[in-house]
């Protein structure tokens, strides 16, 4: 991947293979360790209209994040950026994020 790194909040496609269609994933890993490392933690979206809770993120046109499911993945899987979680849940997303792992 090239150009500028990917933000926390963003939704990126990746690529999984030739044959399956892309994959939407929210990034929960911060700003600062996207910029200094080749990998990214992400969320994946469901397709799926979920309840809002602790442990989701509604994602507009894409359905749900399901925050307890994570994955390390290098950058340069990164596809597409295709939309953004907006600025003003940022806080909440963050501290959804931490909740399944404890204090």
């Amino acid at each position: 991947m090239t150009g500028p790194a990917p933000r926390f909040g963003d939704i990126w496609t990746i690529k999984h293979s030739l044959v399956l269609p892309p994959e939407p994933r929210l990034i929960v890993s911060a700003d600062d360790f996207n910029e200094d490392f080749h990998v990214v933690l992400t969320a994946r979206i469901k397709d799926v209209d979920l309840p809002e809770d602790d442990l989701t993120e509604p994602i507009r046109g894409y359905g749900a994040a399901l925050l307890y499911m994570v994955e390390w993945l290098p950058r340069t899987s990164l596809h597409e950026l295709v939309a953004a979680v907006p600025a003003d849940r940022h806080d909440l997303l963050g501290q959804r994020v931490r909740l399944p792992f404890g204090p």
